[in-house]
């Protein structure tokens, strides 16, 4: 992919982000954990578009493109597997509704990204997960697969959480849940196999879009105190039982 392409896609993808945002913070429940975290996923999905960007200057052998470049391909390697780690929170919660086995998986995902942080910092001398050559071209390394594999077994982690559960899981929910893991996945394994294409992150906001109109739906049809569903919820389903009635039932 160009940079040109590359730049167009994600100041796009970066607009409809913010365009969500903008519209979910007048109606999230600002003490609602799990509305932080789909926020916390939003913010840092426009981080990383935004230093996307900077890690595609190959070629370019001024002095401020080859900064860009080592600092935009640092930022994502470093940051590979926070939104992951973070859509697993959020998927746990979603299921459990339980801050303190929330704060216990904290552990473990923070173990992650420490270890992923470590092997990044040692790549910029060894070479591990990518190089870039005297000419400022990006090369992969020999475990380039490996922040790959982070990605893929988190959203499988995550897939698992919601399978296991999906009884306690509405129909809604559980579409926009595991829908989410499915571009980002394609977008990963095209990104892998096709080398310099970069749809990941633009793969995540379209699942960002899903969830964002499953949650804005669901605030329409229950009460915000007790969280049942509303007279608005009862007109929709009475008037689907009338449209599937016959003469006959």
């Amino acid at each position: 992919m160009s940079l040109e392409n590359n730049i167009i896609l994600n100041i796009y993808s970066i607009a409809v982000v913010l365009i969500i945002c903008f519209h979910a913070l007048k109606f999230f429940e600002k003490d609602s954990l799990s509305d932080k975290l789909y926020l916390l996923i939003s913010y840092i999905t426009v981080l990383m578009l935004g230093v996307d960007i900077l890690s595609r200057f190959d070629g370019n052998t001024s002095v401020i493109y080859v900064v860009f470049n080592h600092v935009g391909n640092f930022l994502i390697f470093l940051m590979n597997p926070v939104l992951p780690s973070l859509w697993v929170a959020y998927v746990d919660f979603q299921v459990f509704r339980d801050e303190k086995r929330l704060r216990r998986l904290f552990y473990p995902l923070c173990m992650v990204n420490v270890i992923n942080a470590v092997i990044v910092i040692l790549s910029q001398f060894f070479g591990w997960y990518y190089y870039i050559d005297s000419v400022n071209v990006y090369h992969r390394g020999p475990f380039f697969l490996f922040p790959v594999i982070i990605a893929i077994m988190l959203m499988l982690a995550a897939f698992i959480i919601i399978i296991k559960n999906r009884k306690s899981i509405g129909e809604k929910r559980l579409f926009s849940l595991i829908f989410f893991a499915i571009p980002t996945f394609i977008s990963i394994i095209f990104q892998t196999v096709f080398y310099g294409l970069s749809l990941m992150l633009n793969s995540v906001v379209l699942s960002l879009l899903v969830v964002f109109i499953n949650i804005q739906n669901h605030s329409m049809y229950t009460d915000y105190l007790t969280g049942v569903n509303n007279r608005k919820k009862l007109d929709t389903y009475l008037k689907e039982k009338v449209n599937l009635s016959t003469r006959e039932k």
